[in-house]
């Protein structure tokens, strides 16, 4: 299973406490089904990940791919896969964002 980063962990489940406060279970049911999805393309060696989330240029790294699943964008390291960013596709992603290792996401929006 490929691992979350502690930054991941908290986004995912802020993303949870929010789906459930505001009583929307299916919203919850399908970010796990994209959590689980995101380690499949992962673990079975993310032929189709992206260097940075669409519009979002500003976000590629070295080492670091994202894949989307559903409505949400998952940051992974390459070397030795860890997933460090969890953002809906709707997120203001360059704020949000975590820092990629050895590094910080600094560069602004573009598209």
């Amino acid at each position: 299973m490929i691992p979350l980063s502690l930054t991941a962990r908290e986004q995912y489940f802020e993303l949870i406490r929010h789906y459930l406060e505001k009583e929307r279970e299916e919203a919850v049911n399908r970010l796990i089904d994209a959590l689980e999805e995101a380690r499949r393309i992962i673990g079975a060696g993310y032929v189709n990940a992206a260097d940075h989330p669409s519009l979002y240029s500003g976000l590629a790294r070295d080492g670091v791919k994202w894949v989307k699943c559903h409505r949400y964008w998952f940051s992974f390291t390459v070397d030795e896969p860890v997933i460090f960013t969890i953002l809906w596709d709707a997120a203001d992603m360059v704020r949000r964002a975590a820092p990629a290792p050895g590094g910080n996401f600094d560069a602004q929006e573009t598209g």
